[in-house]
């Protein structure tokens, strides 16, 4: 029986071979589809068949999945026609296998996603290039770190505005990249139409804008700056800040022996070539692939993402806080990356550092800006970002630290409904969603009620690890049941038997364990409620929420009535599944509405 990724890859390639046919207009998808399931009639059979593993039929499958090809340039969707590009008739003849055809469309899809923010800036920056001027894609490629080719291929399928003045160095259209006469005509035109087409420099099959119109590479860094052109030289790059961990073989931090021993930092480079500074991602991510070819792809793209920010991103000048424990050492890189491979099986890249406060450490919690925590919460993480607290590290590097960062007033801020969050629980749009977030906006209380078995509890938890921004440590889920009291949901003394005292001892016990009775000792004690609340009061610039599972006959009045005023100091949200009664079920679908003040 095949598989939804098999079935998934007949059906885009299907789609990309009907469109051969149909170069020049390309096809409505009202068109489009019918002609797929003639050339294929078994299509619909067989991903039927999965059952209850899909939850979409085939055609609103393809026209999510058709995403991938897109991203990689094969295929424009504008106006609900789709028209195939000339790379993607190039790699219909490269790849002739459906399965291998889509795999390689997902490959690249996989390369823009994880680069989603800068494809996005570099595309709406060719909106803002001013009148008669065109940019190279390397030069716009270099100044958001991507890869030029996949840029311009993605600027082949996804058609931004001003998509068409993304050129060659030589103001070629395409890139290089094989264009089908109609695309050579469209280019053609809107060049003419921009008062940008090089005459004399073209011909049948070949587009090229005048030289003198290129907007040059200080140009475009002036325009993302915010700058005018033409000042005496372009600002420097911002300061950035990095955490980087790392640790020996028995787990113990490297800044206790190495790092602190030789001024420098380090990341593993086993069974990696010698990559030099700067080495750019495409050639990094084929080094990880070949050294890590039994790692699964999402621990081949974080390696990749680690060591390209590791040669290319982190420059000198820039901060490096390493942590161990609870102390905190700060640094200033002081040099480039460096391949060193003492022993075959301890190569590593290094990076010199200056550390400022090797013998008074600072205390993570105490002298760091609180919501610092939740930045590096994910401990398999060795290289993070926290540029964003430059301005209150900078002070701290200085040749008298300031022990305490400046404590701001932050406010979290619950983040929009997404489409891939509503593509992951399997909805049409993420306007129901939205109006949740928007009713936990108004009151920071929300009640999915519907019959048991329709998704509330597992939508709650989905909604609430996208507000949180997937940190698991800012969910709490409890499920009520008859004998939950309050003392088990907030805060409530608890019994346990004292530890004995030790026979030779005399002196006198105090503080938890004073009594050595063989009575009971009472303990007040933290519930589930307090322990978010007291960590959404540390970090307010978090979001942090609270989900409960209960039915009407199992919440406990006592927690019921109590639960409101708690939340009044957890600058948190809750978001709980109530299943009615029998009487009460009329239908089978999940509502949302905010709870009572």
């Amino acid at each position: 029986m095949p598989t939804a990724f098999e079935i998934s890859a007949r059906a885009v390639h299907q789609a990309a071979t009907v469109l051969v046919d149909h170069l020049q207009d390309g096809l409505p998808f009202r068109e489009l589809r019918p002609r797929i399931h003639r050339a294929d009639p078994t299509l619909a059979r067989d991903w039927a068949a999965l059952g209850a593993t899909v939850r979409t039929d085939i055609d609103r499958n393809l026209s999510y999945i058709a995403t991938a090809p897109t991203k990689a340039g094969w295929l424009t969707r504008a106006n609900r026609t789709w028209r195939l590009t000339g790379l993607g008739f190039e790699a219909l003849r490269t790849y002739p296998d459906p399965v291998t055809f889509f795999s390689e469309a997902t490959t690249r899809y996989t390369y823009w996603r994880t680069r989603r923010a800068s494809f996005d800036t570099a595309a709406k920056l060719l909106s803002e290039l001013p009148d008669e001027q065109w940019v190279a894609v390397e030069d716009l490629a270099a100044e958001y770190e991507i890869d030029p080719e996949a840029l311009a291929a993605c600027l082949q399928g996804t058609r931004p505005e001003g998509w068409h003045l993304a050129l060659s160095a030589e103001g070629e259209a395409g890139y290089g990249l094989p264009l089908l006469p109609t695309e050579t005509d469209a280019w053609r035109a809107l060049l003419e139409r921009d008062e940008l087409y090089d005459e004399a420099a073209s011909s049948f099959d070949t587009v090229r804008a005048l030289p003198v119109k290129r907007f040059s590479a200080d140009e475009l860094a002036a325009l993302v700056l915010g700058e005018e052109p033409g000042q005496d030289g372009i600002p420097q790059r911002p300061r950035r800040v990095w955490v980087i961990r790392g640790a020996d073989a028995g787990g113990a931090s490297l800044i206790r022996t190495l790092w602190r021993d030789e001024g420098m930092v380090t990341l593993p480079a086993h069974r990696l070539p010698a990559l030099a500074q700067g080495t750019g991602p495409q050639r990094v991510r084929k080094a990880v692939d070949d050294a890590d070819s039994g790692a699964t792809s999402t621990q081949r793209d974080r390696r990749a993402e680690e060591l390209h920010t590791f040669l290319s991103r982190i420059q000198e000048g820039d901060i490096v806080v390493c942590t161990d424990g609870p102390k905190a050492y700060l640094g200033v890189v002081r040099g480039p990356a460096v391949y060193t491979d003492p022993l075959q099986d301890a190569a590593y890249f290094t990076r010199p550092v200056a550390w400022q406060n090797l013998d008074d450490p600072l205390d993570f919690v105490a002298d760091l800006p609180a919501e610092l925590t939740g930045r590096v919460a994910d401990a398999d993480a060795r290289i993070v970002d926290i540029s964003e607290f430059a301005s209150r590290l900078e002070p701290l590097v200085g040749p008298e630290p300031e022990r305490a960062a400046p404590q701001p007033d932050i406010t979290a801020v619950l983040p929009d409904a997404t489409g891939e969050l509503a593509d992951g629980l399997f909805l049409s749009d993420a306007s129901w969603l939205q109006e949740s977030v928007d009713l936990l906006r108004g009151k920071p209380q929300l009640i999915f009620h519907g019959p048991p078995g329709t998704g509330k509890t597992y939508t709650a938890l989905a909604l609430a690890r996208h507000l949180t921004g997937g940190s698991l440590n800012n969910v709490r889920l409890v499920q009520f049941h008859p004998a939950y009291t309050y003392e088990d949901f907030f805060e409530g003394f608890r019994p346990r038997l004292p530890k004995k005292a030790a026979s030779d001892s005399s002196a006198p016990k105090r503080g938890r364990d004073a009594d050595t009775s063989t009575g009971l000792v009472f303990d007040l004690v933290q519930g589930p409620l307090r322990r978010l609340a007291v960590s959404a009061e540390e970090r307010p610039a978090e979001v942090f929420v609270w989900s409960s599972t209960r039915s009407t006959e199992a919440i406990s009045p006592r927690s019921s009535a109590r639960c409101t005023s708690c939340w009044s100091t957890a600058r948190s949200s809750c978001i709980s599944s109530m299943a009615p009664t029998r009487a009460e079920v009329s239908g089978c679908r999940p509502t949302s509405t905010s709870s009572a003040p």
